[in-house]
């Protein structure tokens, strides 16, 4: 619009001028008349600057200006440089510990024949205990030491325990058949051990509800029975988990009738010793809740000479069977939690104490 506006004017002082210089012309010499309106008018080249101005276009503001217009150069826009901010999360990872149980354990195994077989694997729950010694020194058996005290008087093997002096323990693990274990009165025994140069001695009270006991020979474990577990050379293979010549199973039967003296024994390993052992003495008496067995074995049984703070694997355990005329193991309930017939690593430590 301004524009525009500059134009008429400086068109009307054009023609303002043409006029003034109309006047000033010689005579004889006119101007045309009014032109056609949309023609373009015909002045003298003189007012070519007026009729056409040049229309001037801005710069570029980013030009620097120069002398020389070959040489100029266009300045760069500064443009601001970003540094990326890296924020790192440390990450945690927690390695939980192992932690190997050291008691009691809930088995789910079948039936086993002594002196064969694998040693399975348990998991076991810990369970209280009587008066027991720990004991991790490695020429001994790992876990709790029980001591066997030495007898000044040779006990009489009668069943009477009366006259013992030494440390009860209890077997109170179920190793074997919990499904049948009903309970304390169902099977359970509490007993102590005493030695001399001659013998080693086991007293137990055992309370089974139910006396059941038609096995014989190398399968009396399949009754109503006691067993003794017995490491005489701890420090020669500590490690080994499979017993050889110095480990020793016996089994010890109150006979099929607990009234009738029917005792009997067997020995399960080592197999080159295998069968029953005619100088272990065996006394039984009934009870009103289960029986009371005491049992004298040779050291000569064991290849062993006594002597004060001798060490030795040991595991004593019961086994039960409820079910008249049947020849079957239902339980067996033991003083060692882990206890296995095939690896002396899961028996305890044994010590003669004067």
């Amino acid at each position: 619009m301004k524009l525009r506006k500059s134009r008429f004017l400086l068109i009307g002082l054009a023609l303002g001028g043409a006029a003034l210089a109309c006047d000033l012309l010689p005579n004889g010499i006119s101007l045309p008349d009014t032109p056609t309106p949309g023609a373009s008018p015909t002045v003298n080249l003189t007012l070519t600057a007026v009729f056409a101005p040049t229309e001037t276009q801005p710069g570029d503001p980013t030009s620097t200006p120069t002398d020389d217009p070959s040489q100029a150069t266009r300045t760069p826009t500064p443009t601001e440089t970003l540094t990326p901010t890296i924020t790192l999360t440390p990450t945690i990872t927690l390695t939980p510990t192992e932690t190997e149980p050291v008691f009691g354990f809930t088995p789910n195994v079948p039936e086993f024949t002594p002196g064969t077989g694998e040693a399975p694997s348990f998991g076991f729950t810990p369970v209280p205990g009587l008066d027991r010694i720990t004991n991790e020194n490695p020429e001994t058996r790992r876990g709790n030491t029980f001591e066997a005290q030495y007898q000044l008087i040779t006990p009489k093997i009668d069943g009477d325990l009366s006259d013992w002096e030494a440390e009860l323990y209890s077997t109170d693990y179920v190793v074997f058949g919990r499904s049948y274990h009903s309970g304390i009165s169902d099977l359970f025994a509490v007993f102590q051990m005493g030695w001399d140069e001659d013998n080693f001695y086991i007293g137990a009270t055992v309370d089974d509800n139910r006396h059941v006991q038609e096995a014989t020979d190398d399968q009396l474990f399949r009754g109503d029975s006691v067993e003794l577990l017995l490491d005489t050379n701890v420090m020669e293979d500590y490690y080994d988990d499979e017993t050889d010549e110095d480990d020793f199973q016996l089994g010890i039967s109150p006979g099929e009738s607990l009234s009738s003296g029917t005792v009997e024994n067997y020995l399960w390993v080592p197999e080159t010793l295998s069968g029953e052992q005619d100088d272990v003495e065996v006394g039984v008496k009934e009870t009103d809740d289960g029986y009371v067995i005491e049992i004298a074995i040779p050291w000569e049984v064991f290849d062993v000479t006594a002597i004060e703070d001798q060490h030795f694997g040991f595991a004593f355990s019961v086994s039960d069977n409820d079910k008249p005329d049947t020849v079957q193991q239902q339980t067996m309930v033991s003083v060692a939690s882990r206890r296995h017939y095939n690896d002396p690593t899961t028996w305890l430590d044994l010590v003669l104490i004067k």
